[in-house]
């Protein structure tokens, strides 16, 4: 299929990160920021050490601002290698994880969120998959938290699927790029679009960003955050924040074509798709068939008709940050279809463009 062009690199070293000579060997601290839920945190920690331990330098637990259960808890887990560093005010997660990171000394660092349980050795793809390519930046392993993705219809680089959008669950990432871009942006306080916000200035540098879909990691989303009564708010602010600060990430295409295979799209296309995903914007590609060979997860793909596809233009959600921008239409869509699609962006008031092969 037509190759990944990459984003532009704006002058930092991103291949300051160098190669890894042997991802058997090379040395990994993990950073776990921590805010209550004991429970939750324990059993976490002790599937980790069991299972990834033995890769480990050393495990540093940023406990941020925890109640006194959480606080006993940490004080009774004896690990020679479990290191906690505690903040007397609550950072959040993104502040959390710099204060880990700083006191890391290992080429590779792997944040894990404190409601994340490793049940196998996740973390030996990860690093074969670094070692492979310099230029990869960081990288997710794969599991319940892409469940809504069928993997196996987008196209691998390295063995890996591009992401445009790392997830801060959990993230294997070169230490010295994630200091080179200035780690999370404590802009963002407690939570929510860091690491979005880390994404962007990642590739931006010139970095790309995986996820691997031959490893699985499970994670109780928001295990200890949900509870918080300000979540919603938090949310909603950083979310103004990181669309503000990034305006390109508003870019989200309706794309439909009568081909269903990326490796039939014309180069033009890709390209500029590449630059809508790089930005943090989003394709929906629509085919009489199911897409196949989808660029990166900022790509999804439905098998879908022009009548559905016309009527979900006029339809469009209320959320202002994920309503359709543009509608990119390729020539092998036949002229009755193409025109019926027309209509109901200008209906809208969407942008139109045609692909030539």
């Amino acid at each position: 299929m037509p190759g990944h062009r990459g984003p532009v690199a704006s002058g930092l070293a991103i291949e300051g990160g160098g190669a890894i000579p042997n991802a058997e060997s090379v040395s990994v601290d993990a950073v776990v920021p921590v805010h209550n839920a004991p429970e939750l945190v324990r059993r976490s920690l002790e599937s980790v050490l069991a299972h990834v331990g033995h890769r480990l330098g050393k495990l540093v637990v940023v406990d941020d601002a925890s109640d006194a259960p959480t606080v006993a808890l940490l004080a009774s887990l004896a690990d020679p290698k479990l290191h906690v560093v505690r903040s007397e005010r609550n950072l959040g997660y993104g502040g959390s994880v710099n204060l880990g990171v700083a006191s890391c000394r290992a080429p590779l660092v792997l944040q894990l969120n404190s409601d994340v349980e490793a049940r196998d050795d996740f973390l030996a793809p990860l690093l074969a998959a670094l070692a492979a390519d310099p230029k990869l930046a960081a990288l997710n392993p794969a599991g319940n938290t892409y469940r809504r993705y069928d993997l196996s219809r987008y196209a691998r680089r390295g063995g890996c699927i591009v992401t445009n959008h790392l997830s801060g669950y959990a993230f294997l990432i070169r230490r010295s790029i994630f200091e080179a871009v200035g780690g999370f942006d404590p802009e963002f306080g407690l939570g929510y679009f860091e690491d979005t916000d880390l994404s962007r200035r990642i590739l931006r540098a010139g970095g790309w960003l995986g996820v691997h879909p031959d490893t699985a990691l499970h994670h109780e989303s928001h295990g200890s955050f949900s509870l918080r009564p300000e979540r919603r708010a938090v949310l909603e602010a950083n979310r103004l924040r990181y669309h503000e600060r990034w305006p390109a990430a508003r870019r989200q295409v309706l794309l439909a074509t009568r081909s269903a295979r990326g490796s039939e799209l014309p180069q033009s296309l890709v390209d500029e798709a590449w630059g809508v995903l790089d930005g943090g914007g989003g394709i929906w590609w629509v085919s009489p068939e199911s897409p196949r060979e989808l660029l990166a997860l900022g790509m999804r793909g439905d098998q879908m008709g022009v009548v559905r596809g016309a009527r979900r233009l006029r339809k469009q959600r209320g959320d202002p940050f994920k309503r359709f921008t543009e509608l990119w239409l390729s020539a092998d869509v036949p002229a009755i279809p193409a025109s019926m699609l027309r209509a109901a962006a200008r209906s809208t008031a969407i942008e139109t463009r045609r692909w030539e092969p």
